[in-house]
């Protein structure tokens, strides 16, 4: 790794006259570096669940049930930057997700879920207030 000040280099690309520091660090040596110590990567867990949101009313459900899900030590992974239902199973499938948790407007109005099984792909509607136990039973 090296590096230093830099004065006067911006003024040779934009005349303005600034203090200046900065540093490079060569990947390859930092992996060398890394293995070197001879350290065990953990491998990180895949999620159990993942929780599918489609529509405003789900999306603003799903935080609460996040919430939820957490507090019952349910590991769980999402997305709530995806809208589409399709992008959101893909990364399901990608994470390994054993489960995936489907919420969208109807099942919203209906206080319920949708279990999948990624494996088998079976699903089944479970109401919201029963979904905690019926995990803790499957994972």
């Amino acid at each position: 790794m090296g590096g230093g000040r830099y004065d006067g280099l911006l003024k040779l690309f934009s005349g303005q006259d600034r203090p200046a520091c900065g540093f490079a660090i060569g990947l390859d040596r930092v992996v060398e570096a890394i293995k070197s110590q001879k350290k065990e990567w953990k491998e990180e867990k895949k999620p159990e669940i993942f929780l599918v949101q489609v529509g405003e009313t789900a999306k603003k459900q799903s935080l609460e049930l996040l919430e939820e899900l957490r507090a019952n030590n349910i590991r769980v992974s999402f997305d709530l930057s995806r809208d589409s239902l399709r992008s959101q199973m893909k990364l399901a499938d990608k994470l390994g997700a054993k489960y995936v948790l489907l919420l969208g407007q109807t099942e919203v109005l209906r206080n319920e879920i949708i279990l999948r099984d990624m494996q088998s792909g079976l699903q089944e509607n479970i109401p919201l207030n029963k979904l905690i136990k019926m995990l803790k039973t499957k994972i």
